[in-house]
């Protein structure tokens, strides 16, 4: 029985019961004129007059979703709705979640978009607000006599028990000034002091600074040990000048650390401790007069799409949690878009399995553990997933774990990070695993910073990850720490089939690119400028025999290698669509250990050396080139070759560039 009353069609909705009588039951409706509704959530809204209006907005974003279901469910199809969240902090008690596992959002036709007022108005977050009035200057000499001497005019406190912020609830507690988290309190303030000599358990070293006898009373003292390519952080205890911990260890000598979570450290301007037993948090600070401080340890991501198509967060800060920020899964569509992601425990954006979502023009800093990580496309079929890290500025997250968090993590196929900035990181800047993926446009600066062994762009060897393109990105400023350094771009243990060309490599102070027995790969139209390689190529070494000299053979290969061999075998890499990929399908059959079919062509070097084959161990340059398909061509130019060497453009001149025939291409790099 149908209805129609103004723009809406009503349904009304009849069941026959036992006696075979009609009865209605409820009324469906169907909103047939309007192509779009939005609904207003103003954190300061009265819960009890809330009903999504301007004038009666709602006080937080899931009643708002919640209302959007409720229309979709009662006929509202084709609705582009708007969710604008007003200025001011919006603090979450709970994860705001679009989960359409139904499809119904999707197969109705409807789109949402959550729209701020602006990354400087609108405060997406978790935790709670310190008032100024409950922050007390500490006077207990019990305490003060534990701080340091010149700091102990400047210590304030504030009782976080009754939030609930004690015990095991403590855990992750971080501490936010102005928008800025705050360092747990550690030695020394900068850089890191050295093992001295190691037990012989590997339990324990030795502290040869004297501030160790200060941490003798300390209980929740932590040492964060980096002792090559990785880092560890470990709960432990200071005594009689020995540093150790209980269930850990593998200690070294003459390795990098700095101890943290002492409030007998407390002597700096961005330092705070916890009391977890007591709830009472600690702080340095000259004078907290208008200053804004925030707490958060929320174990929860802040919001979640599941199953979503067509769902955007704009304009808006998103902030302050123990878990990632926003987890994006089985999503199409869908993203974030003029956002700012900071201040999490953990990292920022995750996109799993899902389709043509990420962030777009977005600023991402101050994480823990990481910033983006894309997934997504079929391995099997080689169907490209489209996810994206597109115009954005991603740096410094690499807060609390300094190793293995690169700044963007793609895998599976046909993912992006284009016309980024991506700098300031320990370690890796981009991880990649993953076949046909994209890396180009960016700029890749100051990166790999502590660390050796490492690439600013890292891939894992796969002999079937094949089809990545690195193109027209800048790289700059790239140290020569530790034994081996840092590369460029690193592809290691067999990665093949990677693409490099039209980049600039500037001031990477070892070799720029490093390919570790892969093949297939090309190193094509770059320029390497003040730099100490344009890059190294190696083979894999005792593929076919063990530490004691047991021969294997490739099918079967030595244990070392048998990973490779795994990985080969799980695609199917003999048939379509892995055979558009060359020389893979008879790979076994063809030296696999040997990097063959590489091509380092065309470069130009400024101040830079050539390619280096000292870990070449069981073949030659002369050789690869002559009997294994490699072609090795490299151009050594002046400063004045290049369009403006003092200017910072990198570029080769049109004169020279015509000359050795290279194919020129622009000095616009990144966002």
């Amino acid at each position: 029985e149908f209805e129609n009353a103004s723009d809406m069609s009503y349904a009304k909705v009849f069941i026959w019961d036992s006696l075979g009588t009609m009865k209605p039951i409820g009324t469906m409706r169907q909103i047939t004129g309007i192509n779009s509704i939005t609904y207003y959530v103003n954190p300061s809204a009265d819960l009890m007059s809330a009903d999504g209006t301007a004038e009666h907005p709602y006080k937080n974003i899931n009643s708002a979703i919640e209302r959007i279901y409720d229309d979709v469910s009662s006929g509202a199809f084709g609705v582009n709705f708007t969710v604008n969240v007003g200025a001011g902090d919006i603090f979450l008690d709970d994860t705001v979640t679009i989960n359409d596992y139904n499809s119904l959002l999707s197969t109705s036709g409807t789109t949402i978009t959550i729209q701020g007022r602006g990354t400087d108005k609108t405060f997406v977050k978790s935790g709670s607000a310190i008032a100024e009035g409950d922050i007390e200057k500490v006077k207990d000499q019990n305490i003060l006599s534990r701080v340091p001497s010149e700091a102990r005019d400047c210590i304030y406190s504030v009782d976080l028990s009754d939030k609930g912020y004690i015990g095991d609830k403590s855990e992750n507690i971080e501490l936010v000034l102005n928008g800025k988290v705050q360092t747990a309190a550690r030695y020394p303030n900068s850089g890191y002091l050295k093992t001295g000599e190691v037990t012989a358990d590997k339990m324990s070293f030795v502290c040869s600074d004297e501030r160790v006898n200060a941490w003798q009373t300390a209980e929740d003292m932590y040492v964060y040990y980096m002792p090559h390519y990785f880092s560890y952080a470990y709960k432990a205890k200071a005594l009689n000048g020995l540093i150790t911990t209980e269930n850990n260890g593998g200690f070294l000598t003459d390795r990098e650390y700095y101890v943290y979570n002492l409030l007998e450290e407390l002597d700096s301007a961005d330092e705070y401790f916890y009391d977890k037993t007591n709830g009472r948090l600690y702080f340095y600070s000259k004078d907290i007069t208008g200053s804004k401080y925030e707490i958060f340890n929320m174990n929860k991501s802040l919001i979640e799409l599941v199953c979503c198509d067509n769902v955007k967060i704009k304009d808006m800060t998103i902030e302050n949690s123990g878990e990632t920020l926003v987890y994006l899964r089985y999503t199409k569509n869908s993203g974030l878009e003029n956002c700012v992601l900071r201040n999490s425990s953990k990292s920022a954006l995750t996109v799993s399995d899902s389709y043509n979502s990420g962030a777009l023009n977005c600023e991402i800093y101050d994480m823990g553990k990481g910033g983006v990580s894309l997934s997504g496309g079929d391995r099997n079929t080689l169907a490209k997933g489209k996810n994206y890290v597109n115009k954005c500025s991603i740096h410094d997250c690499q807060r609390l774990d300094r190793t293995y968090t690169a700044l963007v993590s793609m895998s599976g196929v046909g993912n992006m990070c284009i016309n980024s900035d991506i700098y300031n990181s320990y370690h890796m800047a981009i991880a990649i695993y993953g076949n046909d993926l994209e890396v180009k446009n960016n700029k890749i600066y100051n990166v790999c910073t502590q660390t050796t062994d490492m690439g600013a762009v890292y891939a894992e060897g796969d002999y079937t990850l094949r089809g990545t393109v690195i193109e027209h990105n800048l790289f700059e400023n790239i140290p020569a720490k530790g034994d081996l350094g840092a590369f460029a771009i690193y592809l290691d243990n067999g990665l093949s089939g990677v693409t490099v060309k039209n980049n600039i490599f500037k001031n990477v102070q070892r070799q720029a690119v490093y390919v570790n027995g892969g093949r297939d790969n090309k190193v094509i139209n770059n320029i390497f400028v003040d730099s100490g390689s344009i890059g190294a190529i190696s083979d894999i070494f005792n593929w076919g025999k063990d530490s004691s000299g047991n021969t294997y053979s490739y099918e079967n290969p030595a244990p070392a290698r048998t990973t490779l061999v795994n990985k080969l075998n799980a695609v199917d890499y003999k048939n379509e669509p892995y055979t558009k990929y060359e020389h893979l399908s008879n790979i076994l059959e063809d030296k696999p250990s040997i990097p063959k079919y590489n091509e380092f062509s065309g470069n130009v070097c400024v101040n830079a050396g050539g390619l280096s084959t000292a870990w070449l161990r069981n073949t030659s340059l002369e050789t690869l080139v002559s009997d294994g398909g490699c072609e090795y061509l490299v151009y050594s130019c002046s400063e004045s070759d290049l369009m403006d060497y003092d200017g910072g453009d990198y570029t080769l001149s049109d004169s020279k560039a015509s000359e050795l025939g290279f194919d020129k291409f622009d000095n616009v790099f990144g966002r």
